[in-house]
């Protein structure tokens, strides 16, 4: 049996609590649907770096563009776009062990596996990097925003978080524009 990259822990333990049942038969949660659609247009990042990260934890390797020189280590690029803004861009794995992008961008089905804070989506987004699901969460400790995205490429799902300290200035297209360059080394 193969575990995936964000288990279901309490399906079953929601189930029983909501329904007074003594059992579940069924593991498997309800499956989200998206709250809405996004379309997005392409944007050009400037300056551009290119970026070549290494294949590792079953994935191929892969590339992009950055408006920063990142950091990259095992299959991960992590971009710091200024004192208040970074990204972290992660090919999670194969769909069989990850889950498919919507499952990754559902609202936790357990207390317990959630951070201090508040997740809304999914959304499906449709732009120049194909369609994604994407997943927002508010910190209520210190009013950070993590914005996250999905995408199944090849039979492989690819995950980009953007983490902002509140008031920060909105860097999103520039995301979405790496996340758009973003292609199979």
């Amino acid at each position: 049996m193969q575990l995936r990259a964000r288990p279901v822990v309490g399906a079953c333990v929601v189930t029983a609590a909501v329904l007074g049942a003594t059992g579940c038969s069924d593991p498997e949660p309800p499956r989200a649907e998206p709250s809405a659609t996004v379309t997005l247009e392409p944007t050009a990042i400037e300056p551009a770096h290119a970026v070549r990260v290494a294949a590792s934890g079953g994935c191929p390797g892969y590339g992009l563009t950055a408006p920063v020189t990142p950091r990259t280590s095992e299959g991960s690029t992590d971009l710091e776009l200024d004192d208040e803004s970074w990204v972290t861009v992660r090919c999670l794995g194969p769909l069989e062990q990850a889950g498919t992008a919507l499952e990754a961008a559902s609202p936790w089905p357990d207390a317990e596996e959630a951070p201090a804070g508040t997740r809304t989506g999914p959304v499906l987004v449709v732009s120049a990097y194909g369609e994604a699901f994407q997943a927002d969460t508010h910190f209520t400790s210190n009013g950070a925003r993590l914005t996250e995205w999905f995408v199944e490429r090849d039979g492989y799902l690819v995950a980009v978080g953007y983490l902002r300290h509140e008031g920060a200035v909105d860097r999103t297209a520039t995301v979405e524009a790496v996340l758009a360059s973003w292609e199979w080394a």
